[in-house]
């Protein structure tokens, strides 16, 4: 089965599609706070409301966020080497969260070895400053951690 649509429906959808495409390049060259920002905009546009918190997140917040969908929390923490951000949400939504984080295409940390695609490699000391990655290792619990280093120490080692 095939759609038909005007000249003018498929300008529209590709000004869309550029439009979005900036957004998400310009919030990763910026600090996790903007980041933040960026993706607070977009849980919103899918339909979250989104809690910005500067420092840790109350019981009472967390026990909201747990147990009600369509609620996230957005949890910056900082300090001289670098700079985090938590996202907290109720694990019944993980499917939209993780459809929204993948639009960023952040490269996953998980400590000292980065797997991307069939590739391994050792980053004890190759992260680079400003770069943004992301954890999801708790994602299953309602837990997606963003990590953007400030410095990095410039010796290479394998572990």
């Amino acid at each position: 089965m095939t759609t038909k649509i005007t000249l003018n429906e498929l300008r529209s959808l590709i000004k869309q599609i550029i439009k979005e495409e900036r957004m998400l390049n310009e919030s990763l060259n910026k600090d996790i706070r903007e980041f933040g920002k960026d993706l607070g905009k977009y849980l919103t546009n899918s339909g979250f409301k989104v809690k910005f918190m500067s420092g840790r997140m109350s019981d009472e917040d967390m026990k909201q966020i747990k147990t009600n969908t369509n609620l996230v929390g957005l949890e910056l923490d900082q300090n001289d080497s670098q700079q985090s951000l938590y996202m907290h949400f109720n694990p019944k939504d993980l499917n939209n969260i993780e459809k929204i984080v993948d639009k960023f295409q952040l490269s996953p940390y998980s400590g000292k070895v980065m797997s991307k695609g069939w590739t391994n490699k050792q980053v004890v000391g190759a992260l680079n400053p400003g770069d943004i990655f992301k954890s999801d290792s708790q994602k299953g619990s309602g837990l997606y951690q963003f990590f953007r280093l400030k410095k990095v120490d410039s010796k290479v080692s394998n572990v």
